[in-house]
């Protein structure tokens, strides 16, 4: 993968929206809130890979037992922090165990903790922008980026696919069954999806088999026409290594996002991208939920 002259802005990869912390408590239908809670812990650890990585950075550089040196760029390090250090000199400081660190240790440092990973990603960007010589930080912070990618897609999948599958197991009439043999009693969606009559691997599947839930129609995909575009940045990443190939370049096209992939480089992506892309999923998991339930509610009316 390539990064552009920007940078890869690792702190906005941490900024894609997040559920209530009450979303499985206000699910009305007891049967889908594990699947719901499922989701959530899913997105949570999406979540949390840009913080660790950011968190470690800051952590090291400032402790003790890493003692090092980073220039003075964008308000790095934290001007609070900056009058308990050694300074080095005018644009570079010399970091050691100080009392501000221990006080911020000592509180659990709630209060800073996005102030930490805020100056946590621009040491990153430092590191990236002046270690050419060295791929693997790039690699690593590459390959965060390209996992937020493929976890959100695949919890966002497999809650399309827990969601229908108990909703049909719960009301077998809001689906349209065809002749099929067999006791289907309240396993209805289990066994429709084990002899492979819906396909949940692919997006095109996911719409197909909504689609028949019920007779209003689910808009869920129809408003949320961008998912195509995670599904095949997903795709790219799982099996082309995020390198452009002929086909994705006929997809995005008319897409701005990638207006400047280039056929048999690898994509460009940066945290503006994977935090866009996130958010996606996530509007169309929380829709997706409330199209499942109420088409369940209404049903048992």
């Amino acid at each position: 993968m390539n990064i552009d002259t920007r940078g890869y802005k690792f702190f906005e990869a941490m900024s894609f929206d997040a559920f209530p912390k009450d979303t499985v408590d206000a699910v009305p239908i007891e049967e889908f809130r594990p699947i719901v809670e499922s989701y959530l812990r899913n997105m949570n650890r999406v979540a949390a890979m840009p913080y660790l990585v950011a968190d470690v950075a800051y952590w090291s550089t400032l402790s003790g037992r890493a003692v090092g040196w980073i220039p003075l760029t964008s308000g790095v390090p934290h001007g609070d922090l900056l009058a308990k250090c050694d300074v080095k000199s005018s644009s570079e400081y010399h970091f050691r165990m100080s009392e501000a660190e221990a006080e911020l240790l000592a509180q659990g440092m709630p209060h800073a903790a996005k102030e930490i990973s805020k100056i946590g990603s621009e040491m990153i960007e430092y590191l990236s922008a002046n270690t050419a010589d060295d791929d693997s930080i790039r690699a690593g912070i590459e390959a965060v980026l390209y996992t937020m990618i493929l976890n959100s897609y695949a919890a966002f999948e497999s809650l399309a696919t827990d969601l229908w599958v108990t909703a049909v197991n719960l009301n077998p009439s809001i689906y349209k069954i065809e002749e099929y043999e067999g006791d289907l009693s309240n396993h209805t969606g289990d066994l429709l999806r084990d002899a492979k009559r819906m396909n949940f691997q692919s997006l095109g599947g996911i719409k197909e088999a909504f689609s028949q839930l019920s007779n209003k129609g689910c808009n869920v995909f129809k408003f949320n026409p961008d998912l195509m575009k995670v599904e095949k940045t997903r795709h790219l990443i799982a099996h082309r290594s995020g390198k452009v190939d002929k086909q994705f370049l006929g997809q995005c096209k008319n897409w701005e996002e990638f207006e400047h992939a280039v056929e048999g480089e690898y994509l460009v992506i940066d945290g503006l991208l994977v935090s866009k892309l996130i958010n996606v999923c996530v509007k169309a998991a929380g829709e997706l939920m409330e199209f499942v339930i109420a088409s369940c509610s209404t049903s048992e009316d």
